[in-house]
This record gives C-alpha cells, sequence and structure tokens, in this order.
C-alpha cells in the first residue's frame, strides 16, 4: 500500500492575511501552529481529516536567502508542494543513495516548532534533492511521537482531489513509484499543482504559482 499524503503546504508573504484568506475560502479559521527556529518560517493549520492536513506556511523574521525569505517575496499566495508521510526514513535515505532515480535527498533531518504555549514539537524530513521538478516532488515526514495536527486542528474539509500537472510527467513518475507515494502526475503544457477541497462554503479550488512552486528547489 503506498504512502498517504500526510499534508500540502500554501505558501503566503504575510500569515495574517494568508488566514484571513483561507478563513474566507473555506468558512473555517485556520488555527495557529507556532515557529520553525532557523527556517523563518511560521504556520497556521487545518484539518482536512483522514490524517490529512492544510499548512499555511509564512515568513517570520527570516534570515536571507531562506525559506522564509522566498516566502516574503511572494506576490500571491498558491500551493508550494505536498507531504507524504512514512516512518523508516533512513531507509528511504539508502534506497534513494543506492537507486538511479536522478534524485538526490538531504535529510533525515530534526525538525522542531514551538506551539503558541512554548511547547517544542519535534519530528524527521527528508527533501529530495537535485532535480528539475521543485514542489511537484513531495518531501517526506516522520511524526515519530509528536501527535498528528489534522488531530487537534480545527476541520477545515475534506480533499475531492489533488492534481501534478507536468510537462515532464514521463520523468517524473517513475521516481513517484520507486517511492511508494499514493498519486501520479498528469502529462500537462505547463507544471502546477492542483487542489480540490469540499469546506463548509463549498468546494475551494488551489493552485500553485510560478512564485510559489520553486520555493523549495533544492
Amino acid at each position: 500500500m503506498a504512502s498517504p499524503i500526510d499534508h500540502f503546504v500554501w505558501g503566503v508573504s504575510d500569515l495574517d492575511h494568508g488566514c484571513a484568506h483561507i478563513e474566507a475560502l473555506f468558512g473555517v479559521a485556520p488555527e495557529p501552529g507556532g515557529t520553525h527556529p532557523g527556517r523563518g518560517t511560521c504556520n497556521a493549520l487545518l484539518s482536512l481529516g483522514a490524517g490529512q492536513y492544510f499548512e499555511i506556511m509564512a515568513p517570520k523574521a527570516p534570515p536571507p536567502e531562506s525559506i522564509g525569505a522566498r516566502l516574503a517575496a511572494l506576490d500571491e499566495p498558491g500551493l508550494v508542494t505536498w507531504v507524504v508521510r512514512r516512518t523508516g526514513l533512513h531507509a528511504l535515505a539508502d534506497q534513494i543513495d543506492q537507486t538511479p532515480l536522478g534524485v538526490g535527498r538531504a535529510g533525515p533531518v530534526k525538525t522542531e516548532r514551538l506551539t503558541p504555549d512554548g511547547d517544542r514539537l519535534s519530528w524527521e524530513l527528508l527533501f529530495l534533492t537535485r532535480h528539475a521538478h521543485a514542489g511537484l516532488l513531495p518531501f517526506f515526514i516522520d511524526w515519530q511521537e509528536t501527535p498528528h495536527p489534522s488531530d487537534s486542528t480545527p476541520l477545515g474539509g475534506s480533499v475531492l482531489d489533488f492534481q501534478i500537472q507536468a510537462h515532464g510527467a514521463d520523468a517524473i513518475n517513475p521516481i513517484l513509484a520507486a517511492l511508494d507515494t499514493p498519486t501520479t502526475a498528469i502529462p500537462a503544457p505547463y507544471d502546477a499543482l492542483a487542489l480540490s477541497v469540499q469546506a463548509p462554503n463549498g468546494a475551494v479550488e488551489l493552485h500553485s504559482t510560478r512564485q510559489t512552486l520553486p520555493i523549495l528547489g533544492m
């Protein structure tokens, strides 16, 4: 069985404005998540049920050249990437190292954030690097002992559809299959992510932009 999609990342240049925009679209106010020390980012969250959630990621005192600095330069919000939940990220790292997939990797790396109450949550991440597909390829998360955010954040709706649209789908799909991800890319004349959510306000359509898709490119 393929590993599940854990969450979707929505990039904004300002957290308050981004949360207000998502609340107007969904009909539910996102819950502040906290800050990511060293990355120059902060977030807010909405549950999508079934062990999934929607992350609004914004800059927070970002260092130069950081992910937070790229978010601060956005002209408009958009999908940044998607995240797959896996256990055993060190075994996945070995697979990437030993299989000619045409990608590299960064991690597994211990990551943490501070909640608004000052609690420190930690987990592991693994990023795919040295490829030209940016946010079309996911990164991977192992929550370890940290409770899943979908269990404690407001329910914003449920996923109706998620598409990876890629002019290089033939190059991307073998990577997605080899890494046991739950979806495939659709051939298209452009690169884009598209997410449909059934929210209290009705169906919400969300997309990447030319600025947001390369934010996590490594």
